[in-house]
């Protein structure tokens, strides 16, 4: 019995919330480990499957919450820009049901991408 209350009072506080979308040109996946009501650890990634070569360089920028934002500049590798992995302490954690906004720029284009829930 304690062994049970243990194993549950380790999991508790722990969702993952992953957030896709997809265009013409480009597939995205933003993942959230939310650890508890403050705490949580981001990833993801932006894949070209548009026609012909990818561009070289991106830059992006993503919007999820009223305070969650990243951005910066990424090599196109293997047809693939990675986020990174990053975490944040203290922090305001999106409400579950918000989409996420990524907006891609390359060689003068600009394609913008909600990512939702699944």
């Amino acid at each position: 019995m304690i062994l049970t209350a243990l194993l549950l009072g380790g999991c508790m506080g722990l969702e993952e919330r992953i957030l896709r979308a997809e265009s013409s040109n480009w597939k995205a996946e933003y993942v959230l480990n939310i650890q508890n009501q403050r705490d949580m650890q981001m990833s993801g990634y932006i894949a070209w499957i548009g026609e012909g070569e990818p561009p070289e360089i991106i830059y992006y920028k993503l919007q999820h919450g009223l305070t969650s934002t990243s951005e910066g500049d990424g090599y196109v590798y293997e047809n693939r820009v990675n986020l990174g992995n990053s975490s944040c302490q203290n922090c305001a954690i999106p409400d579950k049901n918000q989409n996420a906004v990524l907006t891609i720029m390359w060689d003068g284009q600009e394609e913008e991408l909600v990512l939702e829930k699944e």
